[in-house]
């Protein structure tokens, strides 16, 4: 078992793979190795979610999983190239709507003009026609960040569970010492004996059956050979004969 330990730590647990399939392994890290094998399945799940989002589905019903230009759809991208491109338009409408909502101090707000005494309707009526024009865009913003919203909190869950399989991928050198170092000599050898015992047994079981496929093939192939009685074919061979001399005889070659 220490060997197995400082193989993995020599080659940096990049056969972390094969060793788990190790029937030593198997026999002393159970917990572990389901531990592992449940992070390993919630990283899988994870990108699979991932990838349906981007995929885009069941969101608009299209079965269409690349784009015009022959490249794979990506979801999420285009939901913030639509977020980009609503946040430009309304850009410069949002810079006048927050001068003219701006503090008495502020140089063409409302509120400024009025201090001073001025006819403010036509700035009022201007403001409400910016809104108005602001208002649908920043709607579609937020249902926008609210679908990839989701896709963010995929993304961070990936991130977590991706962290949490290389930890555990990190220490399983020091779980598999842990727990060779709980074991004494005598169950470290009985452990060993039974391990070998069942590769003994599984080796013959499988030369058995080798062998018996085999004896059936052999059997089947004499089945296909001599089913037929002998009895039969002579019966038949006379018919045929029988039918020939009678078509000599008819051509008159008899």
């Amino acid at each position: 078992m220490e060997t197995i330990a400082a193989g993995l730590e020599e080659n940096g647990g990049n056969h972390l793979d094969e060793l788990a399939e190790d029937p030593l392994v198997l026999r002393v890290l159970p917990d572990y190795l389901a531990e592992l094998e449940q992070a390993r399945q919630e990283v899988m799940n994870l990108e699979q979610e991932k990838e349906a989002f981007e995929a885009g589905e069941n969101e608009d019903g299209s079965e269409d999983d690349q784009t015009e230009e022959g490249e794979r759809r990506n979801y999420a991208r285009e939901l913030k190239d639509q977020i980009r491109e609503l946040k430009h338009s309304i850009k410069e409408y949002q810079k006048l709507i927050k001068t003219l909502t701006g503090s008495s101090k502020k140089a063409g707000s409302i509120t400024f003009h009025k201090a001073k005494g001025q006819d403010i309707r036509g700035l009022e009526g201007q403001l409400e026609e910016l809104e108005e024009k602001v208002e649908p865009a920043e709607k579609k913003i937020l249902e926008l960040e609210m679908k990839l919203k989701l896709y963010d909190e995929i993304l961070e869950k990936l991130k977590a569970a991706k962290k949490q399989l290389k930890d555990l991928q990190r220490k399983f050198v020091k779980r598999l010492k842990e727990a060779r170092e709980a074991l004494s000599e005598e169950e470290c050898r009985e452990l060993v004996l039974n391990i070998l015992k069942e590769k003994l047994e599984g080796n013959l079981d499988a030369y058995v059956a080798a062998h018996r496929q085999k004896a059936v093939a052999a059997v089947e192939n004499w089945w296909d050979k001599y089913r037929e009685p002998m009895k039969n074919i002579e019966d038949g061979r006379n018919a045929t004969a029988k039918k020939v001399s009678r078509i000599f005889s008819e051509l008159g070659y008899a």
